[in-house]
C-alpha cells in the first residue's frame, strides 16, 4: 500500500511544509526585529547601524546578525537563511526524476511515520532511541565508560527482541533496518544492516 513513490510524495509534502514554515519565522523575525529596532531605539539605533556598517566596511568583517535583536535574545538570521536553502535544495532532490532522500533527516522519518499512522489507521510511533542529540532517549559520547556502553547495547537488545518493534540505523545518507544483533564469544557485539553508502 505505501510504495517508494508515495513516500517520496510524503516527504516533498512534508519538506515544503517545513520550507514554508521557515519562511514565515524568516518573515515574522524580520518584521519583529525592525518594530524594535524602529520603535524601541529608533533614531539612536539607526545611527548605530549606520556606524557599525561603516565599521564593518573598513575591517572587512560580517556581525550583521548582532543588530537584530528582538528583546533580550539575538536572532542569528544567518542560521535560519542557511537552513531555508538547505531545504530548498533537499526538495529539489526529492522531486528528481530518480529522488535523492539524502537530505531526509530523522525528523521527517518521524514525520512520515506519523502521517502513515494516522492515513492507515494503524497506531505507529516512532522514537530517537541513541544518539548523540538531546532528542535521543539514550545519550551516547565517545567518553562512554565500558559499563555504560553495556548497559547501551542491553538496551538496544532489548528493543530489539521486543515484538512489533524496529529499529531504522542513521547511516550517511541513508537509513536501513536494523536486521538482526548478534554478541561473539570474543564479547564483540554486532549489528547486520545495509552497508555504508548503500541508497
Amino acid at each position: 500500500e505505501w510504495s517508494q513513490g508515495k513516500v517520496i510524495d510524503l516527504y516533498v509534502d512534508i519538506m515544503k511544509k517545513r520550507i514554508g514554515r521557515r519562511q514565515k519565522r524568516l518573515e515574522r523575525m524580520m518584521h519583529t526585529s525592525f518594530d524594535h529596532i524602529l520603535e524601541h531605539q529608533a533614531l539612536e539605533k539607526l545611527a548605530d547601524l549606520e556606524a557599525h556598517v561603516n565599521n564593518c566596511k573598513i575591517e572587512g568583517c560580517c556581525t550583521i546578525r548582532q543588530l537584530f535583536s528582538t528583546g533580550e535574545q539575538t536572532w542569528d538570521f544567518r542560521k535560519d537563511l542557511k537552513e531555508l536553502v538547505h531545504d530548498n535544495f533537499g526538495l529539489k532532490k526529492l522531486q528528481r526524476r530518480k529522488p535523492s532522500t539524502s537530505c531526509v533527516g530523522n525528523w521527517a522519518i518521524k514525520e512520515v511515520i506519523e502521517v502513515i499512522s494516522s492515513k492507515s489507521g494503524h497506531n505507529f510511533e516512532c522514537t530517537y532511541v541513541l544518539g548523540q542529540t538531546s532528542h535521543d532517549r539514550v545519550q551516547i559520547k565517545s567518553t562512554d565508560r565500558i559499563s555504560e556502553i553495556d548497559a547501551q547495547w542491553a538496551y538496544i537488545a532489548s528493543l530489539f527482541m521486543k515484538p512489533k518493534h524496529v529499529l531504522i540505523y542513521h547511516l550517511k545518507n541513508h537509513y536501513a533496518p536494523i536486521y538482526a544483533i548478534r554478541v561473539l564469544s570474543s564479547g564483540k557485539c554486532e549489528i547486520l544492516t545495509a552497508r555504508k553508502g548503500q541508497r
